[in-house]
């Protein structure tokens, strides 16, 4: 009995890991799954007018970690987050997981020996590349891998070289040009100045500016002076002058006199 249980689970096992691959080609929108010399399927994709701005965040980041992966493989199965699951032999559970499934490929085009595809979509199940519903969901680029082990095609010595600004060599580079191009521009601007940085405020006050800052004081002074309202006084009573010391010793005298002559009369 142990002996036959044995057996049973060993088939169950061996089934389910033969069903699991990617075991029969097919195409969508002439993205088609072809089985190479080696047995493994690989994608050949064609022109098929399809590529566009990919609005999906997760698809976005799912192709970039498969482009960028090291793993190798040219078909692999992700979580969400872009854990990776496996390549095409991975089975997809047929009971429901907690996360969602997703699958990316790449491949070089058929009708350009120059040009590749890689694509992200939502995986259902085994074979389910002539599913409708899986295609609902998927974003693809005109770009390879950047690093494929499969078999399935050979990566392009430009992809393999990433982008050129990775390079720490390249980033160092125009780094030090930069500091170049500074320093020369902070030694023209010196040099323009040279004069009046080595005569200082001398060069103001016997220059040209001397002139017109001198000039444009006194057409300061005039233009103020010729600007300032005239006050005009109120009209009102008008106020008799001060009586000087002799005129009141004057009239006193006359007074006195003139009491003398009524006394003799």
């Amino acid at each position: 009995m142990p002996a036959l249980l044995v057996v049973v689970l060993l088939t169950l096992a061996v089934s389910l890991s033969t069903s699991a691959k990617f075991t029969t080609p097919g195409c969508w929108q002439r993205n088609c799954l072809v089985q190479n010399d080696a047995g493994t399927l690989c994608l050949q994709p064609a022109f098929n007018a399809l590529s566009r701005r990919c609005n999906d965040t997760v698809l976005t980041r799912l192709l970039d970690v498969h482009i960028h992966s090291k793993v190798g493989r040219s078909t692999a199965y992700y979580k969400e987050d872009g854990s990776f699951l496996g390549s095409t032999v991975w089975p997809i559970p047929t009971t429901p997981l907690p996360y969602t499934v997703f699958v990316c490929m790449s491949g070089r085009r058929m009708d350009d020996s120059n040009a590749y595809r890689t694509l992200c979509r939502l995986a259902l199940h085994d074979d389910d590349i002539d599913n409708a519903l899986v295609h609902d969901r998927e974003c693809a680029v005109e770009v390879p891998q950047d690093f494929v082990s499969d078999g399935c095609y050979t990566t392009p010595p430009a992809s393999a070289a990433g982008n050129p600004l990775d390079k720490p060599a390249l980033v160092h580079a125009l780094f030090v040009l930069d500091g170049i191009v500074n320093i020369f521009t902070i030694i023209t601007i010196l040099y323009c100045m040279r004069k009046p940085l080595r005569d200082g405020w001398r060069y103001i006050v016997a220059g040209r500016w001397r002139r017109r800052i001198l000039g444009f004081l006194p057409n300061i002074h005039r233009r103020t002076h010729r600007e300032r309202p005239h006050l005009e006084l109120p009209e009102g009573p008008t106020v008799p002058p001060p009586a000087s010391i002799s005129t009141i010793a004057a009239t006193r005298r006359t007074s006195h006199r003139g009491s003398q002559a009524e006394d003799l009369e």
